[in-house]
């Protein structure tokens, strides 16, 4: 994932600005429902924005292991793409369904299973 552009990440991080439900849902968590929809839509920029929650999330734990705040349990693969993340994780969230949820409990759960160290 350290291959990524920046200027891409930037990118895929804006068009995931444009599609998440903002208005009254601001403060409100991504649903795993939403997630799935989007990252099985045949629009790039739902993918590209998908993409960049998983790339959030994963520099998140990634750096929460790193500083020992939490057990280290996700481990990525140096040279992945974010287009295989983003399938492992779907394939994992629509074969063990949750529905209603929010969806980064679901993602790290699948973090976990795909990628544990």
């Amino acid at each position: 994932m350290s291959a990524m552009p920046k200027a891409l990440l930037a990118g895929a991080f804006a068009a995931l600005l444009v599609t998440l439900p903002w208005g009254d849902q601001a403060h409100a968590a991504v649903q795993r429902s939403f997630l799935l929809q989007s990252c099985t839509a045949h629009d790039q920029a739902k993918i590209a924005g998908c993409e960049a929650y998983f790339a959030g999330v994963l520099e998140t734990v990634q750096l929460l292991q790193t500083d020992g705040a939490v057990k280290r349990e996700v481990c990525v693969p140096e040279r992945i793409e974010l287009r295989q993340v983003r399938e492992g994780v779907i394939n994992y969230l629509q074969t063990h369904p949750a529905s209603g949820s929010p969806a980064t409990p679901g993602v790290l759960e699948a973090m976990r299973s795909l990628y544990h160290c």
